[in-house]
């Protein structure tokens, strides 16, 4: 039997674009409904448990700092794929 070469093999594949890899997961709406839900509902959580210790003003607090904060952490990420991908 003939070997093919590596080089024509490598040719065929270069080709290829993995367009998988490339395309999103969920739609941008379907994101930000997940995200809007796991933060209202992380930061409800946060102050419901906090309020008998902390009391209701500083617990609310608390919550609404949880809930900024997933979604400071949602836009660095989504910023920095933004930037990889240019």
């Amino acid at each position: 039997m003939a070997k093919k070469s590596k080089k024509k093999q490598q040719k065929k594949n270069s080709g290829t674009v993995v367009s998988s890899a490339n395309d999103s997961w969920l739609s941008q709406r379907t994101g930000l409904i997940v995200i809007l839900v796991v933060s209202l509902g992380f930061g409800g959580f946060m102050t419901w448990n906090l309020a008998p210790v902390e009391g209701w003003g500083s617990a609310i607090l608390w919550g609404l700092g949880t809930a900024v904060s997933i979604w400071a952490v949602f836009a660095l990420a989504v910023s920095f794929n933004k930037f990889v991908r240019r």
